[in-house]
């Protein structure tokens, strides 16, 4: 567990920032006293209000990969739009893209690059994943 700043606060409530995904919810210290609440975008931290402090519990393997590949993805993805835009071809980051947001919406495990015939595991199933830049 480690504390964690609100980014803001009125109140009970707070909104603060997940360590595991890097997405704001808010937090209340009245509604989730007893339990607790669980970030409502990954599902991968808990905040709670002990001590007359904010903590978040996550799981600590994946905190740092996954809010630096985010915030990767924030840059590339309008890059990759104004060079199609300037150039009439894409970057070739389409597929990376999809992989990512892909196994994160569907909780599925990346195989690693270029295994031939599927992209990601769900159990022991093997899933081929498919994506397609929208220009607009």
């Amino acid at each position: 567990m480690r504390e964690v700043q609100a980014i803001d606060r009125y109140g009970s409530n707070a909104a603060i920032r997940c360590p595991a995904c890097n997405e704001v919810f808010v937090f209340s210290e009245l509604l989730n006293k007893k339990n607790g609440r669980l970030c409502p975008h990954c599902k991968r931290a808990t905040a709670s209000f002990t001590d007359g402090r904010f903590v978040v519990d996550a799981e600590a393997e994946i905190q740092e990969p996954v809010i630096i590949v985010k915030q990767i993805l924030t840059q590339v993805k309008p890059l990759a739009a104004e060079f199609y835009r300037l150039t009439g071809k894409p970057l070739g980051v389409t597929g990376e893209v999809a992989e990512f947001i892909a196994s994160e919406i569907l909780g599925l495990n990346l195989v690693p690059a270029r295994t031939i015939g599927y992209d990601a595991l769900r159990g022991s199933e093997r899933i081929q994943i498919k994506g397609r830049a929208n220009s607009s």
